[in-house]
C-alpha cells in the first residue's frame, strides 16, 4: 500500500482543537461505509500497480455496484489496458513480491467494513448490510448476517434475496441444473474474484452480470442447443458428446471481457482496438461475451451474441473429429458463420423455430438483397469464405434463412448437404451453388424471400 503520513499531536495540541459536535448514528453509518468504499478504491489503485489486476478490477466492479456512477469507474479501462499488457511471468514476480503487503490491504478493508457494520442502526434495514457483503463477500461471518435478513451470497457477486435465488434454483433444475457451488467455482474466481456461476444439463455459465439475465441466457442457450442437435441430426452430421459441460462466461462491461480475455489464450487482440462484441476459443473452449449496455437492446443483443459463440462451440466439441484437430489449423468455415447468424432468428418465446425473429444481421442481408446491383455476387463472395464487412455477415445469414426455410425441400437439402459434406473447405460453398441449378430461379427466390423478411424485420 502507499506510505501515509502520520500525524503525530501532543496533549496540549489535542486539548486544544475546539470541541467537534458527535455526528448521528445514521451519519455515523455513512462516513464508515463511505471510508470502506475509499479503503476499496485505494487498495485496487495500488494492486492494479503491483500485478493484482483480477483483484482490482472486482473492488472496482464491487464499487459501481454499491455507488453507481462513483468517480472510480475510469480505473476500470486502466486495469483493463494493465491486465492486457503484463507478462504471466512478471505479474507473478509481482504478487510474489508484494503478497503481503496485499494482505495488508485486504485487512485494513475488512476492518474498516466491519467498523461500517458496526455503525449500523436498527432503524437503518438492510441496505448498508448489503453494501458491505458486495464490497467483500468473504468477509468473515458475513453470510450469516446477511441470511437472517433474508438474503444469500451469490459466489463472488454478493447478495441475493434469498426468495430470488429460491426461484433461480427452481428455473435451473427444469433445465437440468443448479447454482455452482463453491467448488465448481474455486478455478474461475481466482482469476475472476466477482463470479457467480450457473450450469444447465449442458452448459456451466460463469458471469459477473444480473442473476435474471443469467438465467434468460441459461434458457436460450439451452433452446440453441436443442435445435443445433436438430440440425446436425438432419445434416447427417456425426455428433458426440463433449465429455463435460459446454464452458461460458458473461462479462458486465467491455472493460471486464478486456481485463478478463487473454489474447495468448483466445487467439484475440485484447480488443482495445477492436469491434468485437464476442468470442469463441478453439484453444480455450470457451464462448465469451459482454453486456455493451443497460437497456434491453443489450440485453437482447448479449443473448443473441452468446448463442451464436456455443454454435461454434458446438460445431468444435460435438461434430466428430473436430476436437482432435490441431488448434492451429481449425478456421470458421463460411457454412458454419452462415449457420451461427441464423441461429440468431431464435426467439425462445416463439418455440424452437429458428426464423421466428429478425436479428440485426438477418435485417442487413435483407437490406443488401435490396439496395445490391448483382446480390449474387455477394452470395458468391459469402460462399467463398470472404466475408468483408457487415453486409457479408448479414448476406450469409439471408442465405442460410433463404434456403432453410425454402419451399423447395431440395434446397433445403443441399444446403445441409454442404454442411454435412466439408464444414473446413470454400469449395463446398462454388458446389452448394452448383447444386440450386437454375441461377435465375434461385435469383428470384433470394429476393422473394428478402422482401418477405423484410416485412416481417419492420
Amino acid at each position: 500500500m502507499r506510505d501515509l503520513p502520520f500525524l503525530v499531536l501532543s496533549l496540549s495540541c489535542l486539548a486544544s482543537l475546539p470541541a467537534q459536535p458527535r455526528p448521528s448514528e445514521p451519519a455515523a453509518a455513512a462516513n464508515a461505509l463511505e471510508a470502506s468504499v475509499d479503503a476499496a478504491v485505494e487498495l485496487a489503485e495500488w494492486g492494479a500497480q503491483h500485478g493484482f489486476t483480477a483483484e482490482a478490477g472486482a473492488l472496482i466492479r464491487r464499487v459501481q455496484r454499491v455507488q453507481p456512477g462513483h468517480h472510480s469507474a475510469s480505473l476500470l479501462r486502466k486495469i483493463a489496458e494493465a491486465a492486457c499488457d503484463e507478462d504471466d511471468d512478471t505479474a507473478q514476480i509481482l504478487r510474489r513480491r508484494h503478497a503481503v503487503e496485499h494482505a495488508t490491504g485486504l485487512a485494513g478493508l475488512r476492518a474498516a467494513l466491519t467498523r461500517a457494520l458496526a455503525a449500523r442502526t436498527a432503524d437503518e434495514g438492510t441496505e448498508s448490510l448489503v453494501a458491505v457483503a458486495t464490497l467483500d463477500p468473504e468477509l468473515p461471518g458475513i453470510g450469516d448476517k446477511l441470511r437472517r435478513t433474508g438474503f444469500e451470497l451469490l459466489g463472488g457477486y454478493g447478495p441475493v434475496a434469498a426468495a430470488v435465488l429460491q426461484a433461480a434454483r427452481a428455473d435451473l433444475s427444469e433445465l437440468g441444473g443448479a447454482v455452482a457451488s463453491a467448488l465448481d467455482l474455486s478455478a474461475v474466481r481466482a482469476q475472476w474474484p466477482d463470479a457467480f456461476g450457473v450450469r444447465t444439463a449442458h452448459f456451466a455459465i460463469f458471469a459477473n452480470v444480473d442473476l435474471s439475465l443469467v438465467l434468460e441466457i441459461a434458457r436460450h442457450i439451452e433452446a440453441v442447443h436443442a435445435v443445433w442437435e436438430k440440425l446436425a441430426a438432419e445434416a447427417g452430421l456425426q455428433v458426440t458428446a463433449p465429455g463435460k459441460l459446454l464452458e461460458v462466461r458473461i462479462f458486465d462491461a467491455r472493460t471486464t471481457f478486456d481485463a478478463l480475455i487473454d489474447d495468448r489464450v483466445l487467439r484475440v487482440a485484447c480488443a482495445r482496438e477492436t469491434d468485437t462484441v464476442g468470442v469463441y476459443s478453439f484453444r480455450a473452449r470457451l464462448a465469451c461475451s459482454y453486456l455493451a449496455g443497460d437497456g434491453a437492446a443489450d440485453r437482447r443483443r448479449l443473448i443473441e451474441n452468446i448463442g451464436h459463440e456455443t454454435v461454434h462451440q458446438m460445431f468444435h466439441l460435438r461434430v466428430r473429429g473436430r476436437v482432435a484437430l490441431p488448434v492451429e489449423t481449425i478456421a470458421f468455415s463460411w457454412i458454419e458463420e452462415a449457420v451461427c447468424l441464423y441461429s440468431e432468428t431464435l426467439d425462445v418465446g416463439a418455440g424452437t423455430a429458428l426464423g421466428a425473429r429478425c436479428d440485426d444481421d438477418l435485417a442487413r442481408g435483407v437490406a443488401c438483397a435490396q439496395t445490391d446491383h448483382d446480390p449474387l455476387a455477394r452470395v458468391r463472395r459469402v460462399c467463398s469464405g470472404l466475408f468483408l464487412d457487415a453486409g457479408d455477415y448479414g448476406c450469409a445469414a439471408l442465405l442460410a434463412s433463404c434456403l432453410m426455410e425454402a419451399p423447395d425441400q431440395a434446397w433445403r437439402a443441399a444446403f445441409l448437404g454442404a454442411l454435412r459434406g466439408d464444414l473446413d473447405q470454400a469449395e463446398s460453398g462454388q458446389r452448394l451453388l452448383r447444386s440450386l441449378g437454375d441461377e435465375t430461379a434461385f435469383r428470384a427466390h433470394l429476393e422473394g424471400h428478402a422482401q418477405a423478411v423484410g416485412k416481417r424485420c419492420k
